[in-house]
Order: C-alpha cells, then structure tokens, then sequence
C-alpha cells in the first residue's frame, strides 16, 4: 500500500519561485471507492440488503485506514522538507476529520477563511464539503483565495495568490 500511493497519489517536484526553489507536492488520498451505498439498487432488494451494506462497510474501513496512513506518511515527508513547500490536493476528507488535521497541523491552510457558504471544493453538483487543500509551509502568506466553477471534474479547483512571508536568501 506505501509503494501503490507514492507512486500514484504522491508526487513531489521542486520549483523555482524568483530564484528560491519550493518544494511542491500533489497528493491524492485514498477515496471510499466509486461505489456508494446510496446509489446501489441492490441495496433497495431486501435480500441482499445486509450483506451489500456489509461489503460496504469493510471497505469504508479499509479506506478510512489507509488514508490515516497516507496522512502520516505525507506529514513525516512535510517534516522533513528542507524547503518552503506549497501542499496541493484530495485529501477526501473535511478539516473535521483527523486526516486534514494530521496534515495541516502547525502550517497554513490558505483557503482557511472561506466559508461553505461561499462554496465547497467538492461535489461540483451541490458543492457542500471542501476536501481540496492547498497547504503551505509557514514561509508564504495568502493574499487571496477562492474556489471556481469549472465543470470539468466532480471538484471545484481554489485557485489562490500567495507570496513569501519573508522574501528568504537565495541559494547562492
């Protein structure tokens, strides 16, 4: 499982911002599967009711399990980074839940001050959740934050302006 997300849903490359190299990462965290309950006509057939929901929920928890360890193993990379760095991504879960909060603890969540009325980042249908972050090191400030309308995804994309907090030296 360590291997299958950093090679899928983990990706670091380091970039050069006026001259400072930033450490930016994507992350995809592991979802619930593309099967829901709700949406399961098995489910309204009394039959096979109980052993769908038990399926699903087996595998509600291996997903739930697998993202805490995805969280931990993107906040010992976070850690570790020797760089500035700007964190990107699906965490597939709210700022309620332990994941987000694993993660950001400690750095800056630039979209932080929206609320959900001003519009979550996910369902682009009925977008009521933000589980979409951008999160940084404590080397930037935000100077703006929203989230747009795209239609070309099931999320909406923040899109933000964030700058050095302190312009930091340049290697030399």
């Amino acid at each position: 499982p360590y291997r299958r997300f950093m090679a899928r849903r983990f990706a670091r490359v380091v970039c050069d911002i006026d001259g400072v190299p930033v450490a930016l990462y994507n992350v995809h965290l592991e979802t619930y599967g593309a099967d829901k309950p709700w949406d399961d006509d098995a489910l309204r057939d009394a039959t096979d009711r109980r052993s769908r929901v038990r399926d699903f929920l087996q595998t509600y928890r291996l997903a739930i399990a697998s993202r805490e360890n995805q969280a931990w193993v993107v906040r010992k990379r976070l850690e570790e980074e020797p760089l500035p760095f700007i964190l990107l991504g699906d965490f597939n879960a709210t700022r309620h839940q332990h994941v987000y909060r694993e993660i950001a603890a400690g750095y800056s969540d630039v979209c932080v001050g929206l609320s959900w009325l001003e519009g979550g980042t996910y369902h682009t249908a009925l977008p009521l959740v933000t589980i979409d972050f951008i999160i940084t090191s404590k080397h930037f400030r935000t100077e703006d934050c929203r989230i747009v309308d795209l239609s070309v995804s099931d999320h909406r994309p923040q899109f933000a302006s964030i700058v050095f907090l302190h312009p930091p030296q340049r290697p030399q």
